[in-house]
């Protein structure tokens, strides 16, 4: 499908384990954080987790095939993101939010669009 775009997923519990009751709080200042800096944190044990949820299996191979896990911090697609953050209490209570967060204008950086050619090879157009 050509009109498909990717979506990160981001678990801080692929991230620092299973901290219990804390757990919300370190999702959520992390989500903050890669907010702020327009960024896609690594999610290096999340292939594990997915392993172990059983989309290895064969009627899951096409699926399979289309997932990449982040194994370093990457740019966002843009400067606005929209993060859902889960915290699930031991006692049954759960909490979600969602973020949404923009890159402040000072600190993005503006990149020089590349040239405008009609065919390869043809000169530059101004």
């Amino acid at each position: 499908d050509q009109e498909a775009q990717t979506v990160p997923i981001r678990s801080g519990k692929a991230s620092y384990g299973n901290l219990g009751h804390t757990s919300g709080l370190v999702s959520l200042a992390r989500s903050c954080l890669l907010l702020d800096r327009s960024l896609h944190g690594p999610q290096v044990h999340l292939r594990q987790l997915v392993d172990l949820s059983g989309l290895g299996a064969a009627s899951c191979r096409e699926e399979r095939q289309r997932l990449h896990f982040l194994t370093e911090v990457i740019e966002a697609r843009g400067y606005r993101q929209l993060v859902g953050v889960s915290s699930f209490g031991a006692t049954g209570n759960s909490c979600h939010q969602l973020v949404i967060g923009e890159k402040p204008t000072e600190q993005r950086i503006t990149r020089k669009q590349r040239p405008l050619t009609w065919w390869p090879g043809s000169k530059q157009k101004e």
